[in-house]
């Protein structure tokens, strides 16, 4: 009944939270919570990278032509979050709020349509 749903809801609540950050947001604040917010999932889809090579053992030459671009991508993408936040503490309680309702959302759903 729920297959395939969870993502769905997930994303619809993840809109309404984003929504409101809108509505409640100056431009700036705006600007700065969503440039957070894409600059992690952005580094969290990067990070999927590294997946394959953990489960497959990839030689270490092949490490060094593929995932080291994309290592040093995440450092300095998490490095660049690290350093916005400290100046402006609260984009990271938005932006982990954004995070968090959705991954809740998603689980609670996914859980239920095991049952």
């Amino acid at each position: 009944r729920f297959r395939g749903s969870a993502p769905r809801f997930a994303t619809a609540a993840q809109v309404l939270l984003a929504s409101m950050f809108i509505l409640i947001s100056s431009l700036r604040q705006l600007l700065s919570y969503l440039g957070l917010t894409l600059s992690l999932c952005a580094a969290c889809s990067v990070a999927c990278l590294f997946l394959p090579s953990v489960r497959a053992r990839a030689p270490l030459d092949a490490f060094y032509r593929t995932r080291l671009p994309a290592a040093i991508y995440v450092v300095a993408t998490l490095s660049t979050a690290t350093i916005m936040t400290l100046n402006q503490p609260l984009q990271i309680v938005a932006t982990l709020l954004t995070f968090s309702i959705g991954a809740l959302v998603y689980v609670a759903l996914s859980c239920r349509r095991r049952d």
